[in-house]
């Protein structure tokens, strides 16, 4: 470490009494700092690279200094391929960096644009002078270094249309100043920082087209200063109570998980509300349940003004218009079927007019008569499965006089055949049988065993 330092200080001292120090009029680790970014990023090849590494540091295209000091990076649009370098750490003095629609930019954001690296040694310091920061719409990989946290002069900050992964740093939040911050586009995880909330002069919040979830911090409804809050198009659950606020004009949360509950006590009087599409509610249920038993679907969605209209096997279940949950009891062959909901509210409208309407995800019930715990094992082996021509039947023993029945997932026995005292194994044609999920169920005296089959 100390050997490296050593050559640092040794190369530093040369560049200080080269010719190009002369002409370039500003620090040595400005300088050194624009030759890896040049390097870097293809700067031969740029679009635009005038004056690099030729005449003064003032000259080259894209760059502003004041004082001898890089204070300025901004370039659109310039064929730049490649990473971005540690060494733009050096730029201790940078004011505003802005690096847009480059395709070839790739990588992560380097932790020394916004922190304290390992050249500490020799004083770099971090970029505390920073007030915009733009790298919107390239193709930078990676997470959001939670260093930019020592950003706290910075007024903007631009990181949209990327491929940005993990989480948002609660460090952002320590960017007090912060005006806009759209971190958009990318494919941000996790839940949102209630910190952000300490960005209490921020008038821009663009958090869309994510991966986001869990619900909206209670703490951001608090921040007076919004103009623009989007968070469509993650998988957001819970909206908190939100003030009303003359200055915003547009709150989007559409393409979310939201439900009627979240949603109707935000919809009167707010015309600029943004709320359709959302997901449909709760999970995919795939059961089989013993004839008798009782079964509750719950839809997803508690309203003020919502009705609800249930439906088993596409056909509509009179009389369900304000049951949140559908209660199936004693069932018998009449309830196997698939059910689902059309949730309604009479206050939130598509954008056509009609009532906005959320489904609940199906909801599968077959019927068996008994289950496999019934028979100190299983005694039923079935194979191939999925199956598409001979399935094959096996007992682990000599039942007499049983019975072998196949029922669609509906309740509808397909066959029956019997099960001979001297049968063990049986091998079924199905060449013929629709596609789909079956019910094999062996009956015994007073038992009964079932294997769920797939048919391809």
């Amino acid at each position: 470490m100390k050997t490296i330092k050593l050559l640092l200080f040794a190369f530093i001292a040369f560049f200080i009494g080269s010719p190009f120090y002369s002409a370039a009029q500003v620090l040595p680790q400005d300088s050194l700092a624009l030759v890896a970014f040049y390097n870097s990023t293809g700067g031969p090849n740029w679009n635009i690279n005038t004056g690099w590494l030729t005449g003064p540091v003032s000259t080259w295209y894209g760059v502003t200094v004041i004082n001898n000091r890089v204070s300025k990076i901004m370039m659109w649009s310039n064929n730049m391929v490649g990473i971005l370098p540690n060494e733009l750490g050096l730029l201790t003095k940078l004011h505003s960096f802005g690096i847009s629609n480059e395709p070839g930019l790739t990588g992560i954001i380097p932790e020394s644009i916004f922190s304290v690296d390992s050249l500490i040694s020799i004083s770099i310091g971090n970029c505390s002078f920073l007030k915009s920061i733009s790298f919107r719409e390239n193709n930078l990989t990676g997470s959001i270094p939670p260093g930019i946290g020592n950003c706290a002069e910075l007024l903007e900050l631009y990181l949209h249309d990327n491929r940005l992964t993990g989480s948002i740093p609660p460090e952002i939040g320590n960017c007090s100043q912060l005006i806009e911050l759209r971190l958009n586009n990318n494919q941000l995880s996790g839940t949102i920082p209630p910190s952000l909330s300490n960005c209490n002069q921020i008038e821009i919040l663009y958090l869309h087209d994510n991966n986001l979830t869990g619900e909206i911090p209670y703490d951001l409804s608090l921040v007076s200063s919004y103009i623009s809050l989007s968070f469509n198009n993650n998988h957001l659950t819970g909206i908190p109570p939100w003030t009303p606020n003359w200055i915003l004009n547009d709150l989007a949360i559409g393409g979310n998980c939201m439900t009627f509950e979240d949603l109707e006590p935000h919809f009167v009087g707010y015309m600029w509300y943004d709320y359709y599409p959302q997901d449909s509610m709760q999970t995919v249920i795939d059961t089989l349940l013993p004839y008798g038993s009782n079964f509750n679907v719950y839809s997803g969605s508690l309203g003020q003004y919502t009705t609800y209209y249930w439906f088993r096997n596409g056909v509509h279940m009179p009389g369900t218009e304000n049951a949140d949950t559908l209660k199936l009891i004693n069932i018998s062959e009449d309830d196997a079927g698939v059910y689902t909901c059309y949730a309604q509210s009479s206050i939130c409208k598509q954008p056509n007019g009609m009532p906005m309407v959320i489904i609940r995800r199906p909801v599968t019930i077959g019927l068996t008569v008994g289950t496999d715990d019934q028979f100190a094992f299983n005694p039923l082996s079935v194979y191939p499965n999925p199956c598409a021509h001979d399935l094959k039947i096996e007992t682990t023993a000599v039942f007499h006089d049983g019975l072998l029945h196949l029922t669609n997932m509906y309740g509808q026995v397909m066959w029956t055949i019997p099960w001979l005292n001297s049968a063990i194994m049986k091998t079924i044609h199905i060449d013929n049988m629709p596609s789909g999920v079956y019910i094999l169920t062996l009956k015994y005296k007073q038992n009964s065993s079932s294997k769920k089959i797939f048919i391809i």
